[in-house]
């Protein structure tokens, strides 16, 4: 039979390679020790949205069936629904059940664990040793995914695609049997994420690849060829291709399965207003566990460019498999992850061959422990670049960072309000599990298939304040309206007008939101059970341009606030910068005590705390507010001046100046830094620096007398 032009490894373990000198007690721990790295590195807390639509359709499923007709939606009730991840539903709603939320992170890292344990036979098997490569490999592409470790159907899809890149390996191995695995594959991947086309194209381009090296090695050597010509594992492979498709009809939809994924793929609206659809931004925003792939993707193309250029082969199914995915990658950021889970053997295989010649180098005595110390390094490096994202997110339960608004979804089960609710559409996601979905029917979540481009579009308009949005609120009855109060831009257009309007009252505010009822019938006895509050509380001007009785009324609504929700570290916030105003710093250093004792972690109240020990003149406390504000990455330029003007009381004034170049640059706008500065440098009797910094200041503001006048003073004395 004639064979192709890869070479068939029968070795029935890719480890055991003449040139590994690694002992195999140390190849099993560093197998483990790396899979323990991965594992830790998935227990992060839930910070995604949607697993709250999760477990409520996976309660609906197990209750009433499987969903064809939607039921949740206020605006989209009745229009077909297809429930193609019902499977994932389901299971993430059992274990929800079982163990409860951090169940469901441990099941989560486990599941991610394994699909690299997949991920790091398939590089073994690409590479025929266990190398540093392989773990390289490995390691790169789990850092890209900690992006994304999300407790979603996404988390399964990750653990098939390292299957199905070991089944792959198959075909180069000789060993066929493995494809057939691929088949439950698919019949319970199209059931559970709509991922599986991409790993049907993963096996299409390996199939046709090496179909193509083989055809072209076939005519150059005899002029002809022949399907039949192919070698043993690659006619099994295009015989199990067709069937893994058929496989994927295994669900309740059939076909229509398929047009979920290349909708939500194709659609502009989604890609224009669901943010992991956008491309990568190469710069501000891109994630920093991500940067260790795109270098080693450099490194892989560099790689088989000099290959090809010193007349080695370049595999065109590995080609094929970096253009395909990478052209995904940069369609949309979560498909970053996916790229270097399929990718990890092309990048394996391509740094195997520099790696072991590096490793070279080293004493023959040395060729046991190389591996190891090689591991660690990238092991090391591996954690440097999750660790900013695990330093934020790790633990269990929920992230603080999305702003969850659970206390909005309790003070509106609390005071029983009823009727149609229009959020934000991450809020509709929360909403659909924690408020009663008969009583307050969503005017979007975060099912964006159930909606289509058309309602899409009619809740950015109207979401945006777009003219009509009064209308069209009317039109879907729309009884409460939850927003986000960090909202910025355009977005804080409609808590404004709605505010302006005599049709809706300001019932409820946290940190997290904004909720405004309509004064209609149903709901004027909970507006006058709850008063009304006048002023929005998510004005950065609140305190400014306001007479003496506003800014009074202000701090009432504010302390009536308090007095309701003790642990609204908002209302307290706010509070503090009105004593802070008012010249009351002790006041205030105690609202924002009673902040940074029940949250330590926000920076803000930090920042505010130094303020105040600034001006009590209690330096030793506003240093360390100040440090901790730094630690918790508040406004960095704030902080450091702070520093610098304890520093320059203290009479560090090199100190002193350090702090303010460094606030200069974190905030090269700030016009007080730089006149802080030329108050140092004229207590040290710099004359040259005083005056260049004093010019910085009337820059960045012309009116500033104070620089004007010493400027003067020093130009006439040089004079």
């Amino acid at each position: 039979m004639a064979q192709g032009p890869h070479p068939v490894k029968t070795t029935s373990d890719p480890t055991r390679v003449a040139y590994d000198p690694m002992p195999r007690h140390w190849t099993a721990f560093l197998i483990a020790v790396c899979l323990a790295l991965v594992f830790v590195a998935g227990v992060q807390a839930v910070r995604c949205w949607d697993i709250f639509y999760h477990l409520r359709l996976g309660k609906y499923a197990l209750r009433e069936g499987l969903l064809r007709v939607e039921v949740f939606s206020q605006t989209a009730r009745g229009r077909p629904y297809l429930q193609c991840q019902w499977l994932a539903h389901i299971l993430l709603y059992l274990g929800y059940v079982l163990g409860g939320i951090n169940l469901l992170i441990v099941a989560k890292a486990a599941v991610i664990a394994l699909a690299h344990a997949f991920l790091l036979l398939a590089c073994f098997n690409r590479t025929g040793r266990a190398g540093a490569a392989s773990y390289l490999a490995v390691l790169v592409s789990a850092s890209a995914l900690m992006t994304r470790s999300f407790v979603r159907g996404e988390m399964f899809s990750f653990l098939l695609f390292g299957i199905t890149c070991w089944a792959v390996e198959a075909i180069r191995l000789a060993r066929p049997r493995r494809l057939w695995w691929l088949l439950p594959i698919f019949a319970v991947w199209s059931n559970v994420h709509g991922a599986f086309v991409g790993a049907l194209a993963l096996l299409g381009l390996e199939i046709g690849g090496l179909t193509i090296e083989h055809w072209l090695s076939e005519r150059r050597r005899s002029g002809r060829w022949k399907f039949l010509d192919l070698p043993r594992p690659l006619r099994v492979a295009w015989i199990v291709l067709p069937l893994c498709f058929l496989a994927t009809l295994c669900n309740p939809f059939t076909w229509r399965t398929w047009r979920v994924p290349f909708w939500l793929f194709l659609n502009p609206e989604v890609k224009q207003f669901i943010g992991e659809w956008h491309p990568p931004r190469f710069g501000v925003g891109f994630p920093p566990s991500a940067i260790p792939l795109v270098a080693l993707l450099c490194v892989t193309i560099i790689a088989l460019v000099w290959q090809a250029i010193r007349g080695r082969r370049v595999r065109v199914p590995d080609v094929l498999r970096l253009g395909a995915f990478g052209y995904l990658a940069f369609r949309a950021e979560r498909q970053i992850p996916v790229f270097g889970l399929v990718c990890a053997p092309v990048f394996a295989a391509a740094l195997d061959r520099p790696l072991k010649r590096m490793c070279r180098v080293l004493p023959k005595r040395a060729d046991s422990y190389r591996g190891l110390a090689t591991f660690l390094s990238m092991a090391f490096l591996f954690w440097l670049g999750v660790w900013p994202t695990l330093s934020r997110l790790g633990g269990f339960g929920f992230s603080r960072y999305p702003g969850y608004p659970f206390k909005t979804a309790e003070w509106l089960n609390r005071h029983e309000v009823r009727g149609p609710v229009f959020c934000e559409w991450t809020y509709g996601t929360f909403f659909l599990w924690t408020l009663d979905w008969r009583a307050n029917p969503l005017c979007i979540d975060g099912r964006a298939e159930v909606y289509g481009s058309d309602l899409i579009r009619q809740f950015r308009l109207a979401r945006a304040a777009r003219p009509g949005w009064s209308e069209k609120l009317a039109a879907w009855n729309v009884e409460i309206v939850a927003l986000d109060i960090t909202a910025t831009g355009v977005r804080q257009l409609l808590p404004e007008l709605l505010h302006a309007s005599p049709d809706w009252a300001l019932a409820y505010w946290d940190e997290t939101s904004l909720v405004y009822l309509r004064r209609s019938a149903a709901n004027a006895p909970v507006i006058a059970q709850v008063g009304e509050y006048r002023y929005r509380p998510d004005r950065k001007d609140l305190f400014q341009n306001v007479t003496p009785d506003q800014t009074a009324a202000i701090a009432k609504e504010l302390y009536r606030k308090l007095e309701r929700d003790p642990d609204c570290y908002a209302a307290r916030m706010l509070i503090a910068e009105y004593h802070e105003r008012r010249g009351e710093p002790e006041t205030a250093a105690r609202q924002y005590e009673a902040i940074v004792r029940q949250r330590p972690y926000i920076g803000a109240a930090w920042l505010g705390l130094a303020r105040a020990f600034l001006r009590m003149k209690e330096y030793d406390r506003a240093e360390q507010a100040a440090q901790n504000a730094l630690e918790r990455h508040a406004s960095k330029g704030e902080a450091l001046r702070i520093l610098g003007n304890v520093y320059h009381v203290r009479g560090r004034f090199k100190e002193a100046v350090r702090a303010y170049r460094e606030a200069a640059r974190a905030a090269p706008g700030d016009w007080r830094i730089y006149l802080d500065l030329a108050v140092t440098y004229d207590s040290e009797s710099d004359v040259d620096r005083t005056r260049q910094a004093l010019r910085e200041v009337l820059k960045r503001n012309p009116d500033c007398e104070v620089a004007r006048r010493r400027l003067r003073q020093l130009e006439r004395a040089g004079d």
